[in-house]
């Protein structure tokens, strides 16, 4: 009985070391999209920003609030980033200054690519988030 007990004992410490990383690394954290960026590709004659931010009145993980200045306007809106990186944006609003036709045509461009943005992910330490929209499929941020 008394080798039956301590077989346990020794099998049940080996299965608990098991559980351990073997290189002594810490878990792998998930990917935070969090921060402050600015558009780098598309290329055009104005500045986007993008603040990715945690919505503080929600307990899910996934919801987020962002922010910026596009070519003309300041805007926000809720977006969910699931752990697989697709994206689900809500509605764009936005303050309502005018600016040339260029600058607002640039930023109608990106804010239907914003909206209609379905991935995101991080490459080479840049935001790339992914869009069905036509016009601009790719929106690459540079984190600030």
């Amino acid at each position: 009985m008394k080798q039956i007990l301590f077989i346990a004992l020794i099998l049940s410490l080996l299965l608990a070391g098991a559980c351990q990383p073997l290189c002594g690394c810490s878990p792998v954290q998930p990917l935070s999209f969090t921060g402050k960026y600015i558009l780098v590709n598309p290329k055009t004659d104005y500045t986007f920003t993008l603040t990715i931010e945690t919505k503080p009145s929600q307990t899910n993980s996934d919801v987020y609030q962002i922010t910026g200045l596009s070519s003309v306007n300041q805007y926000g809106a809720d977006a969910t980033i699931q752990p697989d990186g697709t994206v689900n944006v809500s509605s764009i609003i936005s303050t309502k200054r005018g600016g040339t036709p260029e600058a607002m045509n640039a930023e109608t461009n990106y804010y239907n690519s914003l909206q209609k943005a379905t991935k995101a992910e991080i490459v080479g330490g840049n935001l790339h988030l992914r869009s069905s929209d036509t016009n601009w499929s790719l929106l690459v941020y540079n984190k600030q």
